[in-house]
């Protein structure tokens, strides 16, 4: 498992649009402390220390990653000890600054204000982007025990709606979706769940699987497409989910989510 997370990142990490993206987050979620870490030279002398931590911490995020389950994105929280050290180097900035401009001072205080102003909605719907919480929710989202889902995963779940019936029965690596089509009375089933541990058994053929799920009254499987998840790069080591397909019949394709299902008895 840990060989395929490794697999993921070295895919992430070559693609240059990933890693300006991960850069990107940075810059709308922790502003200050990039611009901290941005006004390091003008300190050295005095804070050569506090450089080499951020720098550090960094070089462990990045070396962490390839061992996280998420990816890079989600190893990101390795980098938390850096915010204060950065937070540091912005202080010291901000005060040789102003031994040059005065006016260095209200600046910085305004630039502060703006930016707490900025980062509050990222803190309320953490981990969902607040872009994908409408306004009124943002206060409910933090108050409330689970975070909202993304859209993403609510627009899949829409799309299975649509094609499976209340009552039916699905196998998925995609958890999120459990509450979301649980309540239109649909259970998925973790591909991780013991109930299907059969699944990776290698001397089950496609036909042995199917009747088995099918007598569990699972009928769909929902899949992300290729090259779309860190989770279908470990499942395509299974003969079930990298030979499946061609057995299945796809039903719906979007999102970058493959549902099929499994024959035509199930409801």
């Amino acid at each position: 498992m840990l060989e395929t997370y490794a697999q993921f990142w070295r895919w992430q990490a070559a693609q240059a649009g990933v890693l300006v993206r991960y850069g990107a987050e940075l810059v709308m979620t922790a502003p200050l402390q990039v611009l901290g870490l941005a006004l390091a030279g003008l300190t050295w002398r005095r804070t050569w220390f506090l450089t080499l931590g951020v720098l550090g911490v960094g070089a462990l995020w990045y070396r962490s990653a390839p061992f996280t389950a998420a990816g890079g994105e989600w190893a990101m929280r390795v980098l938390a000890p850096a915010l204060p050290l950065a937070s540091l180097l912005l202080a010291a900035g901000v005060e040789r600054l102003a031994q040059r401009v005065a006016s260095v001072r209200i600046l910085a205080g305004a630039l502060l204000a703006a930016a707490c102003l900025w980062t509050l909605p990222f803190a309320l719907t953490w981990a969902t982007p607040p872009e994908e919480v409408p306004f009124a929710h943002w206060v409910g989202a933090a108050l409330h025990s689970s975070p909202p889902q993304p859209r993403r995963y609510r627009d899949m779940a829409r799309d299975v709606l649509a094609q499976v019936p209340a009552g039916g029965r699905i196998v998925s690596h995609r958890h999120e979706l459990v509450p979301l089509l649980a309540r239109s009375g649909i259970s998925l089933v973790p591909v991780w769940s013991p109930e299907v541990r059969f699944l990776f058994d290698p001397r089950l053929s496609q036909d042995q699987a199917r009747d088995r799920l099918a007598a569990g009254g699972i009928h769909y499987v929902l899949l992300a497409a290729p090259g779309r998840s860190l989770d279908l790069m470990l499942l395509n080591q299974f003969a079930f989910f990298s030979e499946g397909p061609r057995h299945w019949t796809l039903l719906s394709q979007a999102g970058g989510m493959l549902l099929y299902r499994l024959d035509s008895t199930g409801p």
